[in-house]
């Protein structure tokens, strides 16, 4: 993992339905490169992270390129974004990304997500029992 050096990072299987997996990463290190356009080989990958300084974005990597991160408190900035128009899911959502307007863009980018996987977490879907697997990153020892 050559964005956080020294850090060890872990990822676990939350679940798959069809072609579509989804996995819960430890801190954020599903947020940068290289890890979301390694997802996306052969596939489509989608990120919404923020922390509790209202750092965040939502992303999309397709067949190992990143193509789109922007910051989801800000939909009027998207339309400056090449290739936004790649993923209409989430042009269709914007309205529902304005928090100035009492929307809740965490919910809203969430909500995206689902949109374009088709993929929902429901209640039931989070009370399923689902095998898992935690996958260390090598310790390299750089002396």
């Amino acid at each position: 993992m050559d964005a956080f050096p020294g850090e060890a990072a872990w990822a676990v299987l939350a679940g798959r339905s069809g072609s579509v997996t989804e996995l819960f990463e430890y801190g954020f290190h599903g947020a940068f490169p290289p890890v979301l356009p390694r997802l996306s080989v052969g596939a489509r990958a989608y990120n919404v992270c923020w922390n509790v300084n209202a750092g965040n974005h939502i992303a999309f990597a397709a067949d190992g390129e990143m193509l789109l991160a922007v910051d989801a408190m800000y939909p009027e900035r998207w339309v400056q974004e090449t290739n936004v128009a790649r993923w209409p899911e989430l042009t269709a959502m914007a309205p529902h990304f304005r928090w100035r307007n009492g929307k809740s863009w965490r919910a809203a980018a969430l909500a995206t997500i689902e949109l374009t996987t088709k993929s929902r977490l429901s209640q039931e879907w989070l009370e399923q029992e689902r095998s898992h697997f935690i996958g260390l990153a090598p310790v390299v020892d750089q002396r």
